[in-house]
Parts: structure tokens; C-alpha cells; sequence
């Protein structure tokens, strides 16, 4: 059984000044990547995105990325990557408006004939959110 907590409790025999007293445990492994800071934070702006391809790239930047000056990657592997039920071709295409359009939070997107590059954007960078 999978599950981020471990136990919960709510009384209202301890209460605030708000309400009563809700008491979590989280499982050991998220307790433990929470304490390493192994979880990624995402920005507030990927819930702007319209597609689900945009979101994935997101998050496949923010995995990769991080805080490198730069992440390569083969066209094809992050077709592979994305999950993109679409042709390679078609991916190259939705691809290359995505990095034209500037609409990833925080990233930049650089397309070549058969690599793809994300970079951080600069803090306080202009970027496009339609």
C-alpha cells in the first residue's frame, strides 16, 4: 500500500484558536527525501501551462536541469522522455513553437538539428505566459 502519510489524527479536545488539532505523520521515505532536500519545488507558473507537453517538458527540465548552466538531450530521447504519443517529426514541431513561444517557467529552450538544449532562465528574465 503507497501512500505519503504514515498516520493522521484529528481532535478537537486540543483545540486553538482555530479549530481543533490535526496531528500527520509522513511515511519514512518522504520524511527522509523532505530532510535531504531531495524534493524539487515547481513554479507557481507551470499551472499557467495549457498543454500537457509544455507540463512535461517543464518537468523533465526541472529534474534534469536543475541548477546547471545547461541540459542537453537527443531530439529523440526526449521524445522518449516526454511520453509524446506523436511522431518525432510532429514532436520536433510542437517542440520548436514551445521554445519560440518562451513559455516554460524558468527555462529556456534552444532546439538544433538533433539536440535540444534547456537552460535556466535568469532570475527576473522576461518570460511570455499566454
Amino acid at each position: 500500500d503507497f501512500g505519503l502519510l504514515e498516520h493522521w489524527r484529528y481532535t478537537e479536545e486540543e483545540r486553538d484558536s482555530v479549530g481543533g488539532l490535526l496531528e500527520i505523520t509522513l511515511c519514512e521515505w518522504i520524511f527522509n527525501a523532505i530532510v535531504a532536500t531531495e524534493v524539487l519545488t515547481i513554479s507557481r507558473d507551470y499551472f499557467r501551462l495549457r498543454g500537457g507537453l509544455e507540463q512535461r517538458l517543464y518537468s523533465i527540465a526541472r529534474k534534469h536541469c536543475g541548477h546547471q548552466p545547461r541540459w542537453e538531450v537527443t531530439l529523440a530521447r526526449l521524445h522518449e522522455k516526454s511520453g509524446a504519443s506523436s511522431s518525432l517529426r510532429r514532436f520536433r514541431f510542437e517542440l520548436k513553437a514551445i521554445a519560440k513561444a518562451g513559455v516554460l517557467p524558468d527555462y529556456d529552450v534552444m532546439l538544433g538539428t538533433d539536440k535540444v538544449v534547456f537552460s535556466p532562465r535568469p532570475a527576473g528574465a522576461a518570460q511570455l505566459l499566454l
